[in-house]
């Protein structure tokens, strides 16, 4: 297993974890709550713990409601793989020693309400131990949670799980060596081309994507494509336009630009060619050609190629 692989497993195990922690919070507090509501059912089910009557009893639970939800929700973005899992845990981290805080005092002061007598003669009798383990824990927790928060080094081991590291190879454009995306080189397979038809003293924009790879241009109007319409602003003789006379096309799969005459009645001309291009022939096009559509008509094709 690579060190990116066990690394995102890891992070993943602790995604699970606090997911855990935070949905038996949730489920625990939710039911201790209910036990005011179901008191003889309550009292049968869990004897030794207390119905909920004093106001810090709501606090804790709804602290405890709060805590799980949170917990709940950092687990899931760890597992959803959020690059912000490492803040989100020490916020979590945070907020827990907080709450712990707030009850270990209220257990201080009234720890014999919590404790059955066994256990409160233990605690009576090994309170130093008790309260020993707890600080241990708590300065643990605090350290764990700064690293979390101000350590860049401990941040980055979390993101790291995140990062898009190369693909092999075979999954990289082999004209740049970027990682592929979704079979698509980010810089050379872009999901949408612009290229310009300069027609006259207007600037025609002709943005290509996957779902309009082809713009039509002639005389008649036609809705159901992309279309551009010749008339009396652009040339003196838009009769000798045929209705569909040319189209030019974007290939993504080869990052070229392409244009063929539609058998055109008067012809279509490339770059001051005697030589009228071929009917439905596609030839390529590269920025700055002149097009000549029935030598009434003259455009210049500009792309960002």
């Amino acid at each position: 297993m690579s060190m990116h692989s066990a690394t995102k497993t890891t992070n993943n195990l602790i995604g699970c974890k606090w997911a855990f922690i935070g949905f038996l919070l949730f489920v625990g507090s939710l039911l201790w709550f209910l036990g005011v509501f179901f008191t003889d059912a309550f009292q049968a089910l869990w004897a030794g713990i207390p119905i909920p009557s004093d106001p810090l009893d709501f606090v804790m639970i709804f602290s405890a409601l709060f805590m799980g939800g949170f917990c709940m929700a950092w687990g899931g973005a760890m597992l959803r793989q959020r690059e912000w899992g490492a803040l989100a845990g020490g916020l979590v981290r945070l907020v827990l020693i907080i709450y712990l805080l707030m009850g270990a005092a209220i257990f201080y002061r009234d720890h014999d309400r919590w404790l059955p007598d066994g256990a409160l003669s233990f605690y009576n009798r090994y309170a130093w131990l008790v309260w020993f383990i707890f600080g241990v824990f708590m300065l643990w927790l605090t350290a764990t949670t700064g690293f979390l928060l101000w350590g860049k080094s401990r941040r980055d081991y979390y993101a790291s799980a995140y990062q898009d590291y190369p693909a092999p190879t075979s999954l990289t454009c082999n004209r740049c060596g970027l990682s592929l995306q979704d079979g698509r080189c980010p810089e050379h397979d872009m999901r949408q081309k612009h290229a310009y038809l300069k027609i006259g003293e207007r600037r025609e924009l002709l943005p290509y994507t996957e779902d309009k790879k082809v713009f039509i241009i002639g005389r008649q109007k036609d809705h159901s494509e992309a279309f551009i319409t010749l008339s009396q602003e652009d040339t003196a003789h838009p009769g000798r336009i045929s209705g569909r006379h040319v189209w030019i096309e974007y290939r993504f799969d080869h990052q070229r630009f392409r244009i063929q005459d539609l058998a055109s009645l008067n012809k279509t001309y490339l770059n001051d060619d005697p030589e009228p291009l071929q009917p439905n022939v596609p030839y390529l096009l590269s920025d700055g050609d002149k097009i000549d559509l029935a030598h009434v008509v003259d455009m210049i094709f500009e792309c960002d190629d």
